[in-house]
């Protein structure tokens, strides 16, 4: 009996754990969205009562459920870069490509995106003034594949 209490308990762990490991890149997402404005509506389906963000518009997992592939193309939206989405550990395809992003950018932005490969960000009202985030692509420049 004792044995039985365990192997439920355990399970129950496990379970509690393996949810809050798929709501990290949730909450990562539903904070980049709070930053943005979203006139159309292009994030509507970004539920607070989804536990995974897999079926999320623009959002792709991997078989593990973790977010890949980030695609908000000509969505609309508008603010800042959300810098947050560099948060997501698997991130490797980031497009924010026809939207209104603005403002200025830094290496400092890009900074905690270890795994991306493919960034678009063309189509916006970002300003280029930093020779930073220039440099910050040289150093990179293998390993990402890089659109502004």
């Amino acid at each position: 009996m004792l044995y039985c209490l365990i192997l439920l308990l355990l399970l129950c762990l496990s379970s509690t754990y393996l949810c809050l490991s798929l709501n990290h890149d949730a909450t990562i997402l539903r904070q980049a969205k709070l930053g943005l404005s979203d006139p159309a509506q292009s994030l509507s389906s970004w539920s607070e009562n989804d536990v995974t963000p897999c079926h999320w518009r623009g959002i792709t997992c991997d078989a593990t459920s973790a977010v890949f592939s980030v695609n908000l193309s000509s969505f609309m939206l508008v603010g800042p870069f959300p810098s947050i989405l560099c948060r997501l550990p698997s991130l490797s395809f980031l497009s924010l490509y026809n939207n209104s992003i603005n403002g200025s950018l830094s290496g400092d932005d890009f900074a905690s995106c270890r795994n991306l490969i493919h960034l678009n960000l063309s189509e916006n009202l970002l300003v280029e003034n930093s020779d930073s985030l220039t440099i910050y692509f040289l150093l990179v420049e293998s390993r990402v594949n890089s659109v502004i």
